[in-house]
């Protein structure tokens, strides 16, 4: 039997491992919450899918953030999957938490959770775990609605410490593989 030879890795510095992980491109998103008559919202670049049954999704926030502490102590969220033409959207998230929401158009649903006009994809959840892993939380949320919007638009995507497009000539929609920038 062969056992493999285990040797101690490198040690990975974190600015290294920041500077690598800028190329896994990733949605941009904003969880949302009311407290009281106001919206507190923040972007997040870690939204995903979790379970199918039950139906969760999650993401990862800094615990040191003020706003995800905002956030975490509601018991129910909207996730805005924003769309390409959506980048000063986004950008509105990066000043004050006062008046992230004061350049956008955005309705409280009946669930009393913030919705995004014009996100491609808004879930409402509810909060199912905060868990603390690192220097972030885990936060998963249980599906209670979910609402599309129109399906030919692309997301608005964080790549390489940028927020872009994603290139509509290098999109496959039929399902098939995407290799070396063609689709087959």
């Amino acid at each position: 039997m062969n056992t493999p030879s285990h040797t101690a890795p490198d040690t990975v510095h974190p600015s290294e491992f920041r500077r690598a992980m800028r190329n896994v491109p990733t949605t941009v998103t904003v969880v949302a919450t009311m407290n009281g008559d106001q919206p507190i919202g923040m972007v997040v670049g870690t939204f995903t899918a979790i379970s199918m049954d039950p139906l969760l999704v999650g993401f990862f926030g800094d615990h040191r953030s003020k706003t995800l502490t905002e956030i975490t102590a509601a018991d129910r969220w909207s996730f805005s999957v924003l769309h390409q033409d959506d980048a000063l959207a986004a950008e509105a998230f990066r000043g004050p938490p006062e008046s992230r929401f004061s350049a956008l158009t955005w309705d409280v649903s009946d669930f009393g959770t913030p919705l995004i006009r014009g996100a491609m994809i808004t879930i409402e959840a509810v909060n199912d775990s905060v868990v603390r892993i690192g220097d972030h939380d885990l936060v998963t949320a249980k599906v209670m609605s979910l609402r599309e919007g129109d399906r030919s638009r692309h997301p608005l995507v964080y790549f390489q410490g940028r927020m872009t497009r994603l290139d509509p000539e290098q999109v496959s929609h039929s399902g098939g593989t995407i290799q070396a920038g063609r689709s087959r």
